[in-house]
């Protein structure tokens, strides 16, 4: 197997721990950012333009109310009724209209103002320098024989063509015809008009670096904005987000994605369009999320050569043990450790240094021991092995194999010196259940080396049983007696370890799906159980189990065995009081 070095795992391990993770973070940062600025400038733009067309209606509906000041007026009939025969008529009426349009330019919120007021006798009164050429572009035009038709109905002009001078700028108008109090018979036309800059003025952007479109556009396609040219050819690829049913679209105008937004004017048939191109809104938003990566960015790189320094220091001290252990494993057992730290890596060292030294002494005492086994063959093979010399070599070897980097091997060897240590340390009949599950789990590896995975352990543990004492390897030999005389197919099987605290008693159960034994088998284990059996019984394990418990507690308590042909169970369990270690510790204080 490949050697990975702690520096090595140390980078990777902020790799994949820290970087990936504050990676992955910041890129969630800032694409939530930059999406919560472009909702922001998104609402921003779809404020101005809602703000855009209150303006507008507000500047039209005081054109409206102008009309209507001037409509109601009983006078107005009057003059466009009553023939101007004498010059003094004329100043009379000329008079009383002057009059009534000073009162009126009080009431306008924006100048200039132009009205006019025309009957059907080719006169004319109005607030404005007129002549006859401009009377007769009034007559003249579209939008005059529109009213006409409307017939009393209010009629609303978009940029027309300016009737007072010749090539002057545009006009918005408003025009109606003022009928007779029966409403029967046109009287004369009311015409108020306003030059396009208000307009304009509300469909500016406040921000020059932002390329954005505004303009206002009729039922017709008549548009008003500041470059109308322009506005005429972009007209048609924005005509179809106006007629979508959506007030707001995304479309592609000269090859770039734009936002198209549209609100209608309440008294016309206006739109109020407002377009602006995506890259130039977010252009702000994308800056700032630019310098955040650049700043993320460089803050890692910090941080990557901030672990390398750090890395290297820790790991300094381990090379120089690993180069130890290197040459130590070649055979020169005179090396040590040369420790400069008093941190864990220094104790570490020492640790070794006296296991090195330990191992040597072992090592030449096993030298003696091979020239003299010859000799002393007869004597071992007539001598009882100590089990406690039998744990201290059981130890040597298992530090010869971490030295050898056998990990199954020093697996087993750690097992079985558990077991071992359990078994000859008979002081305390009683353990804790987690100290017995342990000393199970401790068994089972070394089963797991002599039968593979084809077992399958399944530990249900109930938590409120682990501090409860039972009585020391009973579990154990449950678990045993399944390896030893359980028959299992080729796909293997199952084993359930099981603890259940009920009432004041404590149940310990080893469950397997192994083949069951034939029913006269079984009923010759359980008579055994019960002392009525006759005959040998192999089972002696589960026997001594009975016995001892039953001695210890009583013989209301012991070992039951059960079998489930349904489900090709057998269950082997253990009752024994529900006693907790601190009770027993304190009785044996005299408490």
């Amino acid at each position: 197997m490949r050697h990975i070095g702690l520096r090595t795992k140390l980078i990777a391990g902020f790799i994949v721990l820290v970087l990936l993770p504050l990676l992955l973070g910041g890129l969630t940062a800032s694409t939530y950012i930059s999406r919560e600025l472009n909702g922001q400038v998104t609402k921003i733009t779809a404020e101005r333009l809602h703000q855009v067309n209150m303006n507008i209606e507000r500047e039209l509906l005081s054109m409206s109310k102008i009309t209507n000041f001037i409509r109601i007026d009983d006078n107005i009939p009057k003059a466009l009724e009553s023939p101007l025969t004498s010059e003094r008529d004329m100043l009379h009426w000329v008079h009383l209209m002057d009059q009534k349009f000073m009162q009126i330019s009080t009431m306008a919120v924006n100048e200039p103002l132009y009205i006019s007021l025309l009957d059907f006798n080719g006169h004319m009164y109005s607030n404005w320098t007129q002549s006859r050429q401009s009377l007769d572009a009034v007559r003249s035009s579209n939008w005059f024989k529109q009213t006409l038709e409307q017939d009393g109905y209010p009629v609303w002009s978009l940029n027309q063509d300016n009737y007072m001078v010749a090539g002057g700028q545009g006009l918005i108008t408003q025009s109606m015809v003022i009928k007779d109090q029966y409403l029967k018979k046109q009287l004369g036309v009311l015409v108020v008009s306003q030059p396009v800059d208000p307009y304009l003025n509300i469909l500016q952007t406040q921000d020059p670096s932002l390329n954005s479109i505004g303009f206002i556009v009729d039922e017709s396609g008549r548009i008003l904005g500041e470059d109308i040219p322009r506005l005429q050819q972009l007209y048609p690829s924005i005509e179809p987000a106006l007629i979508s049913g959506s007030k707001s679209t995304d479309t592609m105008l000269n090859g770039r994605l734009t936002s198209v937004s549209h609100y209608g004017i309440a008294l016309t048939d206006w739109r109020v369009v407002q377009a602006f191109y995506y890259d130039d809104v977010f252009s702000n938003s994308k800056r700032i999320v630019v310098w955040m990566i650049n700043v993320f960015v460089i803050s890692l790189l910090f941080f990557f050569l901030l672990v390398i320094v750090v890395s290297n220091v820790f790991t300094r001290h381990l090379n120089r043990l690993r180069v130890t252990i290197k040459l130590i494993e070649s055979g020169q057992l005179d090396e040590r450790y040369d420790v400069r730290t008093r941190d864990e890596i220094g104790l570490l060292g020492k640790s070794f240094n006296l296991m090195v030294s330990r191992l040597r002494s072992s090592m030449e005492r096993e030298v003696v021991l091979e020239r003299r086994k010859e000799q002393a063959k007869l004597e071992a093979l007539q001598a009882q092995i100590n089990p406690h010399f039998l744990q201290n070599t059981l130890n040597t070897l298992k530090w010869m194999s971490i030295m050898a980097k056998t990990e199954p091997i020093t697996e087993m060897l750690m097992a079985l010196g558990h077991l071992l240590d359990v078994s000859i340390h008979r002081g305390q009949e009683k353990i804790t259940l987690a100290e017995e599950l342990d000393n199970v789990r401790r068994f089972l590896v070394i089963q797991k080396y002599r039968f593979g995975d084809t077992i399958r352990i399944v530990e249900e543990v109930d938590p409120l049983t682990l501090d409860m004492l039972v009585p020391k390897l009973s579990l154990q030999p449950l678990v045993e007696n399944v390896y030893s005389h359980g028959v299992f197919g080729e796909s293997g099987g199952e084993v359930i370890i099981r603890t259940v605290r009920e009432s004041d008693v404590v149940r310990l159960a080893v469950i397997d799906n192994g083949k069951l034994v034939s029913a006269e088998r079984f009923d010759e284990v359980r008579q055994h159980l019960d002392g009525t059996g006759r005959g040998s019984f192999s089972r002696i394990g589960l026997k001594n189990v009975h016995q001892r418990i039953q001695l210890m507690y009583g013989l209301q308590y012991g070992l039951t065995i059960s079998r489930d042909e349904e489900h090709n169970l057998t269950n082997v369990s253990i009752t024994v009081p529900g006693e907790e270690k601190f009770d027993h510790d304190n009785q044996n204080s005299g408490y």
